[in-house]
């Protein structure tokens, strides 16, 4: 009798923590049982322990326990695998495993294995989280370059070293936190046709867009505007896609100008006159709100502090 074997992919948000975690919890059940296995992990350091056409073929079980779109995911279509998130594979490792291995034999016998579904808030959070994956290199890189620029500039003069360059690169970096996070918001649903579009949806959020075309009166919709192009932009391209039909021959015309064209007319339009004004609006309101709570807090504070006086001269008087 041929040994079962079981093949895993693990990927969490950040790549670290949920990604190793999920893999041991695999690899320590497969030895319980006697079972070979084979988990590669997609984490911050990149791909380890890749699987290949042949693992897969000879695979017993196949388990995807990710929460952020891995790579070269076209590798598993049509082949029967089970899908989970790190989290509840860690959880309840036993019964996923076992999952697995009994839809492995079903699909041996050719018997159908039913999908299973996720919430629409399980989508929304997936989405969101792997787009925040692909942001948090940004703003981690951005922060260190300013960082570094800023506490050398405690001990030398920075001015017109390539330390002042540092810290204007390090901002300016910082700056593309939103298009990425739209950029990879809008990936993560209808993948790299998405990408493009959903980067520009993300340049028209932020104060690059503002800066670039000097418009005084723009007020960017920041992180707010950036979700919301990321999701329009992914679900419109998902649905061209899937509704536009042409024949083999034209399939490249569909994807390298009708759908983007398409997609970016759209986005544009909606951008400018929807997610821009509202959550632009939104923002001011948030910042007057603020600059009006600071204010009040002022002048308590000043109120406070002439009360006092009073009191104490008051009792010098006495």
């Amino acid at each position: 009798m041929m040994k079962q074997k079981i093949i895993a992919v693990t990927a969490c948000p950040t790549g670290i923590a949920h990604t190793f975690m999920a893999a041991n919890k695999i690899m320590a059940w497969a030895k319980q049982h006697n079972i070979e296995v084979k988990v590669e992990t997609q984490g911050s350091d990149g791909v380890k322990n890749r699987l290949t056409k042949q693992d897969i073929a000879s695979a017993s079980a196949i388990i995807l326990a990710t929460d952020v779109p891995i790579q070269d995911a076209e590798r598993f279509d049509g082949v029967p695998h089970l899908k989970t998130r790190t989290q509840e594979l860690i959880k309840d490792t036993d019964r996923y495993l076992r999952q697995a291995l009994a839809m492995g034999k079903r699909a041996e016998a050719g018997e159908h294995e039913p999908e299973i579904t996720r919430s629409a808030y399980q989508i929304f959070i997936g989405h969101i989280m792997a787009a925040i994956s692909y942001m948090l290199p940004v703003v981690v890189m951005g922060g260190l370059m300013m960082a570094t620029a800023k506490i050398t500039g405690q001990f030398i003069n920075i001015e017109h070293s390539p330390f002042s360059l540092l810290d204007k690169l390090g901002f300016m970096t910082i700056k593309f936190m939103y298009p990425v996070f739209a950029m990879y918001l809008a990936f993560s649903i209808a993948g790299k046709p998405a990408l493009i579009p959903g980067l520009i949806g993300g340049i028209m959020s932020d104060e690059v867009y503002k800066r670039f075309f000097d418009i005084e009166t723009f007020m960017p919709s920041g992180f707010f505007g950036a979700i919301g192009i990321g999701f329009f932009v992914g679900y419109l391209v998902r649905w061209l896609n899937d509704t536009i039909h042409v024949r083999q021959q034209l399939t490249t015309i569909k994807t390298m100008l009708l759908v983007p064209l398409i997609t970016g007319i759209t986005l544009v339009m909606v951008m400018e006159y929807l997610i821009n004004p509202v959550f632009g609006s939104l923002n001011q309101l948030m910042v007057v709100f603020f600059y009006l709570g600071r204010r009040y807090r002022t002048r308590l504070l000043f109120s406070d502090d002439r009360r006092r006086h009073r009191v104490r001269s008051g009792w010098a008087c006495q």
